[in-house]
């Protein structure tokens, strides 16, 4: 039953407003009266291949692939609208040719921006697979089935992949990179060492994952406020994502707002 006192708050709350609130107050897991959760974690590949592309729910294509760990599959966070659908709706503003990622694992985020960018035509990705052995292989396999379920007239982009960040080093002359995820070692060194390898390589859009935890909060600052880079954070499930944008435009930030995509902060660094 929902009480009167929810009713206000719903009506005098934006969404984000709610969702802002909720965090504070709830730790990011439940929202005022819903769950921040999938609603949809018994749809079949059937039932999915008859929606249309934009429509699928990426979340339950990512259950679907051959390589998932079971724990994932009752974790709030993969089914969270506000986690792996960002990733998508990244890509799909930003429309990159090419992907480079650290940090790959399985390749849930990577396939998540694949899903938003079928344009894409060359993906790289890193994994030392140290957290989970063999996860480069996994990754390789969960592409190739995501694009013969739920693409299968769109042509695989070309695959490549590698164990340590600076083997990255050998593309510094392949021409630029379009957007690159930076998803690796959670430790200051590690983040700032990452950020310098993919740097090099002259990104369009540099994204990163989990912002909220302190040692890459601190590592992401610093570097940004060392090359004088503004960066956009943006609202993912308990993580945050930083966002910078290269391009001499600058259009970046009008693209997330204009696909939706929710921005909570600019940080100036150029100040």
């Amino acid at each position: 039953m929902i009480t009167p006192i929810k009713k206000m708050v719903r009506k005098i709350l934006t969404e984000e407003r709610r969702r802002s609130l909720a965090i504070r107050l709830l730790g990011g897991k439940f929202f005022i009266g819903k769950k921040e959760s999938g609603s949809h974690h018994s749809t079949t590949v059937e039932e999915l291949v008859r929606l249309s592309p934009h429509n699928r729910p990426v979340q339950n294509m990512l259950a679907h692939l051959p390589h998932v760990q079971p724990e994932y599959l009752s974790s709030d966070w993969f089914w969270a609208e506000t986690y792996y659908p960002l990733y998508s709706l990244l890509s799909r503003a930003l429309q990159p040719k090419s992907i480079v990622e650290i940090g790959s694992l399985q390749g849930f985020s990577l396939i998540s921006m694949l899903n938003g960018a079928p344009s894409v035509k060359k993906a790289l990705w890193v994994d030392n697979e140290l957290y989970l052995p063999n996860s480069n292989q996994m990754c390789y396999e969960n592409i190739h089935s995501f694009y013969r379920t739920f693409h299968p007239h769109v042509t695989i982009p070309d695959l490549k992949f590698h164990h340590q960040s600076w083997d990255l080093l050998r593309y510094i002359h392949a021409g630029t990179f379009d957007l690159i995820h930076i998803d690796g070692e959670h430790t200051y060194e590690g983040k700032l060492r990452d950020l310098m390898v993919c740097s090099s390589l002259r990104p369009k859009y540099i994204i990163l994952d989990d912002y909220a935890n302190t040692a890459n909060h601190e590592a992401i600052h610093y570097w940004a406020m060392s090359m004088k880079r503004d960066y956009a954070v943006v609202n993912t499930f308990e993580r945050g994502l930083a966002f910078f944008d290269f391009t001499r435009e600058q259009k970046g930030l009008s693209l997330l707002k204009k696909h939706h995509i929710p921005v909570k902060e600019i940080i100036r660094c150029t100040e």
